[in-house]
């Protein structure tokens, strides 16, 4: 009986070959056989037929085609694989990326900005005046702030676009005109302004600064720096600076405390805590 069940096994194994034999030869042939057209089929509507025996013989390509009539004729499926999700450290990844900002992005954000102020109208300050009046074609006034501000520092740039720039934008919707027309009374009021909307203690000292860097770089036509920043506008940033919470010094630390945190930088196996105790 083993004998006779191995005997059938056998069998059975050889006609399973010869069924995926026939049906692999059977696809490979369907495969190759060329695909004809209805103008192909008839002769009437194919007149360059009689051209071809001209043109070179070019067989269809059969790469390929015996694996796929192979694996047609086996039961096997190919077991598809799963792929990891890893969306979120992803997505954590280009967040922190996001938040990495290059001194070169800043300093082109910063002089965008400012080609932005100075362009809403070219006869409030005497750098855009003087590039038009030179007619030095497109990107004149671009490359002549650049040249302005060749040597100033970069963060120095930012901060002082970033402060004139929400002036400029407050002025706007005030209906104060292009943005640039500064006068005392328009200071004093954006700086009250800042004082009741709660800003931060150094904000109104940050849009003096502004001021001056921007008259000092490109100059404010029919704007007096001794009028304009009066007594009472530098009193509000003042006034706004006091409002700054006072340092406090830490206590001295004791012997325990000490001891622990050497303990730790010494002892300890995990690098953030190494570090946050060495400081």
């Amino acid at each position: 009986m083993p004998m006779a069940e191995k005997g059938g096994e056998t069998a059975s194994w050889k006609a399973a070959q010869g069924i995926a034999e026939i049906a692999s030869s059977a696809v490979l042939k369907q495969l190759t056989k060329p695909i004809k057209m209805p103008w192909d089929k008839n002769p009437v509507l194919n007149p360059s037929k009689a051209f071809s025996s001209c043109w070179p013989d070019l067989d269809q390509s059969t790469i390929g085609m015996r694996d796929f009539a192979n694996n047609a004729g086996c039961d096997s499926v190919d077991v598809v694989p799963t792929q990891t999700s890893c969306l979120e450290h992803t997505l954590k990844r280009a967040k922190l990326a996001a938040c990495v900002v290059s001194p070169d992005d800043m300093r082109l954000r910063s002089l965008s900005l400012i080609k932005v102020m100075l362009d809403a109208d070219r006869t409030t300050t005497r750098l855009a005046l003087t590039v038009e009046g030179g007619k030095s074609g497109p990107g004149a006034l671009s490359k002549s702030i650049r040249d302005v501000l060749t040597g100033k520092s970069t963060a120095t740039i930012y901060k002082r676009t970033q402060s004139m720039f929400a002036l400029f934008t407050w002025i706007r919707a005030q209906g104060g005109g292009t943005g640039l027309d500064l006068t005392e009374r328009r200071l004093y009021n954006y700086l009250c302004w800042m004082r009741d909307s709660g800003k931060g203690a150094t904000s109104g000292e940050s849009v003096l600064q502004a001021v001056r860097f921007f008259y000092s770089m490109f100059g404010f036509n029919n704007f007096e720096m001794t009028v304009c920043l009066s007594p009472r506008v530098n009193g509000v940033a003042k006034d706004m600076f006091l409002q700054k919470r006072l340092l406090q010094q830490a206590r001295a630390l004791f012997a325990p405390e000490l001891r622990a945190l050497e303990d730790a930088i010494l002892e300890e196996r995990q690098p953030h805590i190494v570090v946050i105790a060495g400081y």
